[in-house]
This record gives structure tokens, sequence and C-alpha cells, in this order.
């Protein structure tokens, strides 16, 4: 004799109500891990965009410093230039004044020692070699 399986109906009540809530219990998780899915990806494209405007911003900063600093290179060296061409003329203008108290003494005649000039040719005047150079002027004026 064979025993065919006739189920009750309490018992497959009870299984298909097990069924579907495994079956509920499934698309639960599977709406969570979408769920998490979806703001995990909302989260990393946010914070690829803000890592895309910070970098963008640290290239701008970096290239703005960049630039000042190559401004300020240019401002220095112009600067340096400036300065040795105002020492070349600072010079030049000296020993023009040197030549023309020679000048001027040897067509006066004059031989005083006391309105003499000594040469100061090493790196400019200094400002003690210029007074002495402005009495030497008044002395000239105080000749005539």
């Amino acid at each position: 004799m064979s025993h065919s399986r006739v189920s009750c109906p309490a018992s497959a009540t009870r299984k298909t109500t097990a069924l579907s809530a495994n079956h509920r219990q499934r698309r639960r998780e599977h709406a969570e891990a979408l769920q998490r899915a979806s703001s995990d990806s909302r989260t990393a494209r946010e914070f690829q965009r803000r890592m895309k405007h910070a970098a963008f911003e640290h290239r701008e900063r970096k290239m703005a410093v960049q630039a000042l600093q190559a401004r300020i290179q240019r401002d220095i060296q112009f600067l340096t230039a400036t300065a040795a061409d105002l020492e070349k003329r600072e010079f030049l203008l000296d020993d023009a004044f040197e030549s023309y108290e020679h000048a001027l003494r040897l067509e006066l005649g004059l031989t005083d020692s006391a309105c003499s000039s000594s040469k100061q040719k090493q790196g400019g005047a200094s400002p003690d070699a210029r007074t002495k150079l402005m009495g030497k002027r008044a002395c000239l004026i105080s000749s005539k």
C-alpha cells in the first residue's frame, strides 16, 4: 500500500503563508540592499563632485600663487637691473663732475691744494665724498 501525500488545507495554508512571508522578507531585504546601494552611489557621486570642485579651486589658487611668484621674480630682476643702472649713472656723474672740475682748474690756472679733489671711483661716491665735492664746488665758486 502506498501512501499518497494528501495535505490538509490548514497545512497548505501554513506553507503558503510561510512562503509568502519568506518572499516578502526577501523582497524587503532586496529593497533595503537597493536603497543602500543607491545611497552609497549618491554619496560616492557627491564625494566625486566635491573633490572635483576642490581640485579645481586648488589648481586655480596654485596658479595664482605661481603667477604672483613669477611677477615678484620679474620685479626683483627689474629692480636689480635698475639699481645697477643707477649706480653706473652715479659713477658717471661723479666722474663727469671731477673731469669738469679738473678742466676748470686748468682753464682758470688754479693749483690751490685747498680746493683740490680726490677721485672716488670705487663703487660710487659715499655720502662723505659727496659732502666734500659740495665743499669743493663752493671753493671753486668763491675763488672766482
